[in-house]
């Protein structure tokens, strides 16, 4: 392993190996994990790094490690929920998560945002910030941005578990479309703090723009997702425009 390799310590990138082998099956489990000297000699790295990689594990229950039996992988894998291209893909899973509301202000959006919802530069907006989790595991954290005119439509105290959309929708604001986009960064330190990992960890951004029937933008959203509990999948179809002609289905 390349020390500080992207700025992401020796031991988060081995725990980030190993936590990927288990979620594929390369790490089967009820089965031990191969003994620490022979993980360090294996991938280059101290026997201290070794155990630091594995307390992170064992943190995030996939591991077990038992005292003069060895480190043993866990039966029960991460949950991962389908990320749909659909309008409703991630909003709906409020409806199986808790959600922690950390801002709730008037403030300037960052600039995509703003672009989106037709701000000038120094035009302020409703942000929200909220934490999420499933079974008491935050998996994301987002922000939201709404123009000043529906902002009176959100109050703080009716949010609770709710996806925002789903207050507009029922204030009489449908949402018709919605622009996404996907992409990786690395955890600040705050994120990682409030996500359960480490700095410089890899998160899974999704960036959302939600418009009405007219098209205008009314609601618009940035997450960062721990990647372990999520997966992207779409249908494709064999088209007839040339070698790379794949088109998606539905």
């Amino acid at each position: 392993m390349r020390r500080g390799s992207e700025g992401v310590p020796v031991f988060q990138q081995l725990y980030l190996t190993l936590r990927q082998r288990i979620s594929d099956g390369v790490l089967p489990a009820e089965r031990p994990l191969p003994a620490e000297p022979k993980l360090a000699t294996d991938f280059g790295v101290s026997r201290v790094t070794v155990r630091r990689a594995l307390s992170l594990l064992e943190r995030d229950g996939l591991v077990d490690r038992r005292r003069g039996a060895g480190t043993y992988v866990k039966g029960r894998s991460p949950t991962r929920t389908r990320i749909s291209s659909a309008v409703d893909g991630l909003v709906t899973l409020g409806l199986e998560t808790t959600a922690r509301t950390l801002v709730f202000e008037t403030a300037r959006p960052l600039p995509f945002a703003a672009r989106a919802l037709g701000l000038a530069d120094d035009a302020a907006c409703l942000h929200i910030e909220r934490l999420r989790s499933h079974a008491g595991r935050p998996f994301s954290l987002t922000s939201l941005w709404l123009p000043s005119s529906l902002a009176r439509i959100v109050a703080r105290d009716r949010l609770g578990d709710r996806p925002v959309i789903e207050i507009l929708e029922e204030a009489g604001h449908s949402s018709a479309s919605a622009e996404q986009t996907l992409s990786a960064i690395a955890a600040d330190p705050r994120t990682a703090e409030l996500l359960a990992v480490s700095p410089g960890s890899p998160l899974l951004r999704m960036q959302r723009i939600v418009r009405d029937g007219d098209g205008g933008a009314h609601l618009v959203q940035q997450s960062l997702y721990v990647p372990d509990q999520f997966e992207y999948r779409m249908e494709l179809a064999r088209g007839r425009a040339g070698p790379t002609g794949w088109r998606q289905v539905g």
